[in-house]
């Protein structure tokens, strides 16, 4: 039976085994937009073992992402390096968004049984903490963010975060099936899940969904960051959308390329396999 534990604790060690923060389900992302890539707004997830179908998918979005880390061979492309990008980044004063190099090195994949040089390695030329690097895109430009802090990264069905920023109240909602087993009663089964965000911009409610998932194996959305990373006074976010334990889909949502309808985009995501 597919589940998910609240606490996963486990999940963590299997990643750090595999000597990365590698983010890659077993995916295939199903789009539900009508018009081009650049629009999509909301998408399904569905058990595939095709990663070149989820590395296309991955493509298709107007922007690329990747992290810091050691990946497998179809988790990262050699002419990212070439590219400019941006990343947020951390120290002590706070987090900002700034240009930054891009160094990849090829190394050995750390699950694979031969010496074969097949992995990739991802760095940067800063010293900071980055928590995503974001292809170059005309919304962004190098800043400060100021990041809002929430209760709780994981907002399950008929749960709600209640966040302010500027003067904006701000709603992230969930819906769908949370189902208690009887004999397991820390364990919970979730179905047919809706995470929704909304607010109300210039007298007017802006709603988007974010993510839908039928069923999840043993993991959670998590929500990474919020903050106002493209500098309109409005709140963007940076979720794991991942619906399977052993991998991680680092998702970004944009207000500024939104339409009037909608608050937030769908703009890039990267998306790994763990061991």
């Amino acid at each position: 039976m597919k589940k998910f534990k609240i606490f996963i604790l486990l999940l963590s060690v299997a990643f750090i085994g595999c000597h990365n923060q590698n983010r890659n389900p077993e995916g295939e992302v199903k789009f539900t937009s009508k018009d081009t890539a650049s629009s999509i707004l909301s998408y399904e997830f569905k058990d595939s073992s095709d990663s070149e179908s989820t590395e296309m998918a991955d493509s298709l979005l107007p922007t690329r992402l990747l992290t810091e880390g050691v990946f497998h061979n179809d988790e990262v492309w050699p002419k990212a390096a070439n590219e400019e990008w941006f990343g947020l980044f951390q120290n002590q004063q706070g987090y900002y968004l700034a240009k930054t190099k891009l160094k990849l090195t090829q190394v050995n994949d750390p699950i694979s049984e031969e010496d074969n040089l097949s992995g990739w390695q991802v760095k940067t030329a800063s010293k900071d903490t980055s928590l995503v690097l974001i292809k170059t895109m005309n919304y962004l430009t190098p800043r400060k963010i100021q990041k809002i802090e929430v209760p709780k990264s994981n907002v399950y069905p008929q749960d709600t975060l209640k966040l302010n920023y500027m003067g904006n109240n701000y709603q992230i909602y969930a819906t769908g099936q949370k189902i208690k087993l009887s004999d397991q009663p820390d364990i919970y089964e979730v179905k047919n899940y809706k995470l929704f965000i909304t607010t109300r911009i210039h007298g007017k409610i802006r709603k988007t969904l974010l993510v839908s998932v039928e069923e999840f194996n043993d993991t959670m959305i998590s929500i990474l960051f919020v903050g106002d990373m493209d500098g309109d006074g409005i709140l963007d976010l940076l979720l794991d959308t991942s619906n399977h334990y052993n991998s991680e889909r680092t998702t970004l949502y944009l207000s500024k390329p939104a339409n009037n309808n909608e608050l937030l985009m769908l703009v890039g995501k990267h998306t790994i396999l763990g061991c």
